[in-house]
């Protein structure tokens, strides 16, 4: 009686289920894990003729020293001494070999194909557990992990034979994964690497660069731990896992996870040390070192640039550095005003017992924002967006531009020039009184052509600019009348208005000031407005941070106590100061300054 084609198809099937259920049982019982009955005797797959002995040995010896592609590539030499020899005991390894070639090349029948044969090979040794690595990998490959696990897991650290012990170190990562027994697969995945030397190395690196990215950054930090605990550590897996890490603490951006990959492998970690440190650092506990001033660089433009690298000039004069007992500690924005805040932490983390930053009105509502919630002493250069607390721990030492440049038009309304242009580094025409706005016609950042205040009728031109564009400007500037701003260094042959604070404009002529004479004698010029700023914060700042305890306690209470002497020390401090007549803060969170403008002709 014919069978119905759709039954025989099924019945198909079903043999095909109940063959392989029965040859994964069998290598189960006749592996390492026997079934009962009597020992397995270990059996040796030698050949008892010696030209096939000597064809099965050049094969081996290939197998064992050829790196991982080229051992793919045996296949075909393999499937030819299988046609030559099908019967003879070598060609039994050489199935092996040509199984775990096919499972490699996903040639999923011919793997089976081949374990169908050895299925029905009795006794232990090398093939059969070549043999019980390739039914694991396919179990693995099936959706089962866990079989996949216990078929293969008896294998490990036994396998001798390079190609088939990494193929198996692999296998027995993906498989781990696969049932999420995260610290087996780091395991194995270290063993995948310390146990593949030679030739097989480019292989163990690259699979590792593989599976190492499916592993959590927790277990892949634990496996760090245990490998630079080694007697001899794997550097190429040493950096391999830190970076993994390190990924994970930029994506996650976890503090603890941070500080301890630091802890464990900050020299590994390259230029990725930084970025670390910066997640570190946010969740780091605040600590205010005696002696120790932290100073935020601005990289964001080369204007801002030029104004950070000035005001340390000055500051570092202050605190007397180099040779003084105060600790400068300068950290840079990474170009980025997003990372204003977190550098503002990682000067924390590193000892600063107050902060000098607010180089732009932005970061300085940043740092605001930061003292506000950390309680941490920090001193601005430029006013922030909005007031501070009368009592809180912030200080703001220098002036709003819009302060200056208000003053020099209205100086030069009163010298009869009604249609002022201005050229700046920030713009700041909508910030000005109504009465000083309404004379400005034309607003430009430095580098402009200075058409544009030609074209818009112009007689007279604001420069609140650094020494380049202060210079370029007087030479373009023709009849019109000028007038200078704090930050601009006046060419000594041009007459003007001049915005005047403290010692600004600076005599040229002898000074009684230590610290003058000295930066003069040092640098051949005078200081510009934003060396004095960092002259005038070192000078308020210095007795804060040296007359801390010395002692580091780190407890919230003691924090906070370190915190408020730091602030009420910044606020009682005298000095002589550069940018302003007073003396201090006087107890206040603003410094006073009074904005004069004088003419000087040429």
């Amino acid at each position: 009686m014919t069978m119905p084609a759709a039954r025989r198809i099924a019945h198909r099937r079903a043999q095909r289920t109940t063959r392989w259920i029965t040859l994964a049982t069998a290598f189960a019982c006749l592996g390492s894990l026997r079934c009962g009955g009597a020992d397995v005797v270990p059996r040796v797959d030698l050949s008892e003729s010696l030209p096939v002995q000597r064809d099965f040995s050049a094969l081996r010896d290939r197998w064992e020293h050829a790196d991982w592609d080229a051992v793919v590539a045996m296949a075909p030499k393999l499937d030819k001494h299988i046609q030559k020899h099908p019967g003879d005991p070598s060609t039994r390894t050489i199935r092996a070999m040509r199984a775990v070639v096919a499972v490699e090349k996903g040639e999923i029948a011919e793997a089976k194909k081949q374990l169908d044969v050895l299925a029905s090979v009795d006794g232990e040794g090398s093939t059969r557990d070549m043999a019980n690595v390739v039914l694991g990998s396919l179990e693995a490959r099936s959706g089962r992990p866990q079989r996949a696990l216990e078929q293969m897991g008896g294998q490990f650290n036994k396998i001798i034979d390079p190609p088939t012990r990494a193929f198996l170190n692999r296998e027995l990562v993906r498989a781990a994964l696969g049932a999420r027994k995260l610290d087996d697969a780091a395991r194995y995945l270290r063993a995948l690497v310390r146990q593949s030397g030679g030739p097989l190395r480019t292989f163990a690196e690259r699979e590792t660069a593989v599976l190492l990215a499916k592993l959590p950054a927790t277990v892949a930090l634990a496996a760090l731990k245990e490998e630079v605990a080694a007697e001899e550590p794997d550097r190429w897996f040493s950096m391999a896992l830190a970076e993994h890490v390190a990924l994970g603490v930029e994506r996650d951006q976890e503090p603890k996870l941070a500080r301890e990959l630091l802890d464990v492998a900050a020299p590994l970690l390259g230029h990725r040390a930084e970025m670390v440190a910066r997640v570190a650092a946010k969740g780091a506990g605040v600590r205010l070192e005696r002696n120790t001033v932290g100073l935020l660089m601005p990289l964001r433009t080369d204007d801002l640039r030029r104004r950070g690298i000035e005001a340390a000039s000055g500051l570092a004069l202050a605190l007397g550095i180099p040779g003084g007992a105060t600790k400068l500690i300068v950290r840079d924005d990474q170009r980025d005003v997003a990372h204003v805040d977190e550098t503002l932490a990682l000067l924390n983390a590193d000892g600063a017992a107050v902060i000098i930053a607010g180089f732009d009105t932005r970061e300085s509502d940043i740092a605001l924002a930061y003292a506000e919630r950390t309680n941490v002493p920090i001193v601005l250069f430029r006013p922030p967006s909005r007031p501070v607390a009368a009592d809180g721990p912030v200080f703001v030492l220098g002036e709003s531009p819009s302060a200056v440049r208000q003053e020099l038009v209205r100086s030069l309304a009163n010298r009869g020039k009604k249609r002022v242009a201005m050229l700046v580094e920030e713009r700041t025409v909508n910030d000005l009184a109504q009465d000083a706005a309404k004379l400005v016609v034309a607003e430009q950042p430095c580098g402009a052509s200075l058409d544009f205040a030609k074209s818009a009728g112009a007689d007279a031109l604001v420069i609140d600019a650094g020494a380049r564009c202060t210079n370029d400007a007087t030479k373009a500037a023709g009849a019109l009348t000028l007038g200078f701003g704090l930050d601009a260094a006046r060419p000594e042959s041009s007459a003007g208005v001049l915005a005047a604070s403290g010692i600004f404009p600076i005599s040229s002529g002898p000074t009684p000031d230590v610290h003058l004479k000295t930066f003069r004698d040092r640098e051949k010029r005078d200081p510009s407005w934003w060396v004095a700023l960092g002259h005038d914060a070192g000078l308020l700042v210095k007795d804060a941070v040296l007359g801390l305890p010395s002692e580091d306690d780190t407890a919230d209470a003691a924090v906070a106590v370190r915190k408020r002497l730091v602030t009420d020390s910044i606020a009682k401090t005298e000095g002589s100061l550069w940018t302003t007549s007073s003396k201090g803060f006087d107890g206040a969170r603003t410094m006073k300054r009074s904005i004069g403008v004088i003419d000087r002709k040429r």
